[in-house]
């Protein structure tokens, strides 16, 4: 632990996920990193059951350079945190398999969760599900130093009143960067939810700047729920 191992994954390599922590990340500063560009990254797919997931429990581990597939209905999330700081998920693609089989979410964390300083960044998230166009990131614990950068989200099916890119309903999120992503949704009501972040907080920090959105509905709050901070 605590090391800097790092693990190559070659071009072209396939594996299925199909039960909960199917991967593990479970030794602090593990990086697993696919070599390969486009659909060449190795894949994962992720079949057989809605809790099929990658646990993280380790802190300062990063996976970079994969390409995640949902291939059941409404998988609840691709990497589960319940107890890693310092996450990284760097230049990795999610998406989903038909209009019925995908992701909930991208990155889910529990409650009690450390995930200080999780990264988040050149990802691009496509989310074509009628029953999966929920949220990538899910924050059910407060946190602090959340980075979200230089990601495409793409939302083809209209989903109301869903944050496309960070839920973190009461729980606050202090230190939160939120910079340069674009993000296309159909959503045609979007009033009482904000379209980038859904919280009920009153309190936390940060910055969101330089995103690019494009939307339907002109009415739409499209930053945050109003009334939060």
């Amino acid at each position: 632990a605590g090391r800097g191992d790092v693990i190559l994954v070659m071009p072209g390599h396939a594996e299925t996920l199909t039960a909960a922590a199917a991967i593990t990340m479970d030794v602090n500063g593990v990086a697993l990193i696919g070599l390969g560009t486009g659909n060449l990254r190795p894949t994962l797919t992720y079949t057989t059951a809605n809790t099929a997931a990658i646990s993280w429990t380790a802190d300062y581990c990063s996976i970079q350079n994969f390409v995640f597939v949902g291939n059941f209905l409404s998988i609840a999330a691709a990497i589960l945190n319940s107890g890693g700081a310092g996450m990284t998920v760097e230049n990795c693609t999610f998406k989903d398999t038909s209009v019925i089989l995908g992701f909930l979410s991208c990155i889910t964390t529990t409650v009690g969760t450390n995930s200080d300083d999780m990264y988040f960044a050149d990802n691009e998230r496509f989310s074509d599900a009628t029953t999966t166009p929920g949220t990538a990131l899910k924050i059910a614990n407060t946190t602090a130093g959340l980075t979200i950068c230089r990601n495409s989200f793409w939302h083809t099916v209209a989903e109301e009143n869903i944050a496309v890119v960070l839920d973190h309903g009461a729980l606050v999120v202090n230190k939160l960067l939120m910079q340069d992503n674009s993000i296309y949704s159909i959503n045609i009501a979007q009033d009482t939810e904000g379209l980038l972040v859904k919280t009920a907080a009153i309190t936390g920090s940060g910055i969101i700047r330089d995103n690019r959105v494009r939307a339907n509905d002109p009415s739409a709050a499209i930053l945050v729920t109003a009334g939060a901070i």
